[in-house]
């Protein structure tokens, strides 16, 4: 196992030490890939990796992106899609199979299907009185970006379950989201803004 980039230090005190003592070896995917294909190879030297898993939302290019890392390292490649929240229980199956876990693959998956059920059933109840809300990941100077509604924002998934998500509909995939202005945020006046972590609160404060 490997971890895609170092921990800081506030968030090392959430993080199980095993997971804090792993190799890092880059992230694969988003706007800032640090992928690093050497590290990959000098670990296969020591550790013969049997195969590399990555999940999450499927890319167009996953397939050609997959075949040339792994043309690259020698490594096999292997991608779990999530592309939506329902995507999470038979993803455990796969993941169980592909590690030769089975079992442990289908307990998780009948936990994660049981907590959606559960949700739904909770979510129900609240029918149309769900209270309007917008989830800020970035804040520069008058620049604001907003994780966007909608089908096209896999990131705004839970967003939309949970409340009105006052963004228009997502632009962009990118979890970073769309660009707005502090001016849409107080034209929104929304009954809860949810602020990303940054180091001191700095977008918090700012908002």
């Amino acid at each position: 196992m490997s971890i895609s980039s170092k921990y800081s230090a506030d968030q090392e005190k959430y993080i199980d030490a095993r997971v804090l003592a792993l190799p890092v070896t880059g992230q694969f995917y988003g706007s800032k890939s640090t992928m690093n294909a050497e590290e990959i190879m000098e670990l296969n030297k020591q550790l013969h990796i049997d195969v590399v898993l990555d999940l999450g939302e499927a890319k167009s290019t996953m397939k050609a992106d997959l075949d040339e890392i792994q043309a690259t390292t020698g490594v096999p490649f292997a991608f779990v899609t999530q592309n939506k929240l329902n995507d999470i229980p038979q993803s455990y199956l796969t993941l169980g199979s592909l590690l030769g876990n089975e079992t442990r693959g289908q307990e998780l998956s009948t936990y994660v299907s049981n907590l959606l059920k559960e949700f739904d059933t909770g979510m129900a109840k609240v029918g149309d009185n769900k209270v309007s809300m917008i989830y800020v990941t970035g804040v520069d100077g008058n620049s604001v970006h907003l994780i966007g509604s909608g089908e096209n924002s896999y990131h705004g998934e839970v967003i939309n379950y949970l409340a009105d998500n006052l963004a228009g509909p997502a632009v962009t995939s990118s979890g970073l989201g769309d660009e707005y202005t502090m001016e849409d945020i107080l034209a929104m006046n929304p009954d809860y803004i949810i602020v990303a972590y940054t180091t001191d609160h700095a977008y918090y404060n700012e908002i």
